[in-house]
């Protein structure tokens, strides 16, 4: 019998959770409009985030496009574009069974797999004697084939085996039938997701069935959607990780935080305050609709004026933000050089006067950049390189490492990318923490998200 025993949840969060969500109640009913906008908000980031962490390449701006619009994105896959469909019509289905009061059955987890996935498809594959092959992904249908993963440490996740999946299954639904009144929502909600993640039941999109069913859960008891974000997928990981361990309580505290912030949302959207986020991008709607409409490429004209606002309003300031959250962790080192690299499209032959790093005091004063933009060159990455050697201690422990956060500029939007480079090669890195439009700036989280990375390789090589 499926059980999760002696679990010790933090009770100031759970509080919280129904702090909030008394609240939330109490503002209820909404006019349709102001309703309406929020639950906009929560389906277009659950139909992003959701696909992304499975790495859907579609952008943000495009899944937006595609959702409202119905206009697809030049040069993207159309499974993409199909997963999207499958999951936003997954939504609507949701809504459906909680208006008719439906208990979750496994007929309904096949059928919101046959709409997740729309149609069966090929991919790549590996037979038991180590033979490239091929599967076909059937859709609504239990696996026929084990799944297990290897694990970044080459060990192997095993998930249950296609003989075991049916009784598990039928038991975690059995589980959800007698705790479903019993357990406060959010522990509910984790953990029939981990157990799902954990049976594997399918072949393909397990990982979005089973955000689907936590959601369910969570909307069928009256609270929004919990949207684990793009960007918050290592931590993810991390706490499903240890739920394997059979310490759930991380994984349950996580979803309640998450939780937290979809009911602080609504509480905003309420109020009729901006409930808009860094990953929200409808200034760039109508760029997006002429990019679909035509065969030119969306570019973006670094001349003299835009690369003094880009870098002076936007990655300048980030970059002085990155530096003081970094503060500290410098302090550990007896010797740490800063300074800010250029990386130029260079597109004249004899082309190389201008300087290719300064000094990150002298990078911050400066009031205009537009050394950095000519006739024949323009910057394609801004790199703050922090390089740190020789830890402070009484006894001598020599580590040296790069750690490099690139700003790197694209044609409508610009990404910063987190790079270490450990010369002891206890670990490496490369992760991209934020992702945005030329005039927004990283959250705080996205800022501490980055320090969080460096602190952490330090520990590890130490």
């Amino acid at each position: 019998m499926l059980a999760f025993k002696n679990l010790k949840i933090d009770t100031a969060l759970l509080a919280r959770v129904d702090d909030l969500k008394k609240q939330v109640d109490a503002l209820k009913p909404l006019p349709k409009d102001v309703e309406g906008k929020i639950w906009q908000k929560y389906r277009l980031d659950w139909n992003y985030h959701s696909n992304a962490i499975e790495g859907n390449s579609l952008t943000f701006g495009e899944t937006l496009v595609f959702l409202r619009e119905g206009l697809t994105a030049k040069g993207k896959p159309l499974k993409d574009h199909l997963d999207m469909k499958g999951h936003n019509e997954v939504v609507e289905y949701l809504f459906s069974m909680i208006h008719k009061k439906d208990e979750l059955t496994e007929k309904h987890i096949k059928e919101f797999h046959k709409i997740l996935l729309v149609e069966p498809y090929e991919v790549n594959a590996v037979t038991l004697d180590g033979q490239k092959s091929t599967k076909t992904i059937k859709i609504g249908e239990y696996k026929s084939q084990s799944n297990h993963v290897l694990t970044p440490t080459g060990d192997t996740h095993y998930y249950a085996t296609p003989d075991e999946t049916p009784g598990r299954m039928g038991e975690l639904i059995e589980w959800h039938r007698r705790e479903k009144d019993t357990l406060h929502p959010v522990i509910l909600a984790a953990l029939l997701h981990y157990e799902f993640v954990n049976i594997h039941p399918f072949d393909d999109g397990n990982g979005r069935m089973s955000r689907i069913l936590m959601n369910l859960v969570l909307l069928q008891n009256g609270y929004p959607p919990v949207v684990i974000k793009k960007a918050d997928r290592n931590e993810y990981y991390a706490a499903l990780a240890q739920a394997d361990a059979k310490n759930y309580e991380p994984f349950i505290e996580l979803i309640a935080i998450n939780l937290i912030h979809s009911l602080e949302i609504y509480i905003k959207g309420a109020k009729g305050e901006d409930i808009s986020e860094p990953d929200d991008v409808d200034k760039e709607i109508e760029l997006l609709k002429k990019s679909f409409s035509n065969d030119r490429k969306v570019v973006l004209t670094i001349n003299s004026d835009s690369i003094n606002k880009i870098i002076k309003d936007t990655i300048g300031n980030t970059i002085s933000e990155v530096d003081k959250k970094l503060s500290n962790v410098k302090d550990l080192f007896a010797t740490n050089i800063i300074v800010i690299e250029f990386d130029y499209n260079f597109n004249h032959p004899i082309y190389n006067d201008e300087p290719r790093e300064i000094n990150l005091d002298r990078f911050l004063s400066l009031e205009k950049y537009d050394w950095l933009c000519s006739e024949y060159a323009t910057i394609n990455t801004i790199t703050y390189n922090c390089f740190l050697s020789d830890f402070k201690l009484d006894y001598k422990i020599d580590i040296k490492g790069n750690y490099k956060i690139h700003f790197q500029l694209y044609s409508s939007y610009y990404e910063i990318r987190v790079v270490l480079n450990i010369s002891s090669d206890i670990n490496t890195f490369d992760e991209i923490v934020f992702e945005g439009n030329y005039d927004e700036k990283p959250s705080l989280k996205q800022l501490d998200r980055i320090k969080e990375i460096l602190f952490s390789t330090i520990k590890q090589s130490i």
